[in-house]
């Protein structure tokens, strides 16, 4: 899918954040960190990113991941999701080197389906070292 695609299936106009920020998201293999997208997006300040992440992230198009005490990254989000809900049920894989993060589908369906307790969301983070920081 592209920007422009993603754009029209969520009824959000047409802006330049907007598909810059898309473009980067769809050409990106990991998470993206506020402070990547900042670089990357530089001619933007970080308030009109920050604003254009919370609209997407409001529309089920990204997630945010809470890797650690520093800023949040973000990744798109699969079919999914949708606007208000968001079930993701993959992994988050940090590295401790890099500090890269990515999704990784995995199966939570177990978590879902616990006596006495409704599951409304369901995150699995694992640390570790990413296959460009691991010693050969």
């Amino acid at each position: 899918m592209e920007a422009q695609d993603l754009l029209k299936q969520h009824r959000l106009s047409k802006t330049e954040i907007r598909m810059d920020l898309l473009n980067l998201f769809l050409g990106s293999s990991s998470a993206l960190s506020l402070t990547k997208l900042s670089e990357e997006l530089d001619r933007f300040d970080r308030a009109t990113i920050y604003r254009s992440l919370k609209k997407f992230e409001s529309k089920g198009i990204i997630h945010s991941i809470h890797a650690d005490a520093q800023s949040p990254h973000y990744a798109l989000c699969g079919s999914s999701c949708s606007e208000g809900e968001h079930q993701h049920d993959h992994a988050h894989l940090h590295c401790l080197e890099c500090a890269c993060v990515r999704c990784e589908n995995v199966d939570l369906s177990a978590y879902r389906n616990i006596p006495g307790f409704q599951v409304k969301e369901a995150e699995l983070s694992l640390r570790g070292l990413c296959d460009d920081c691991r010693p050969s």
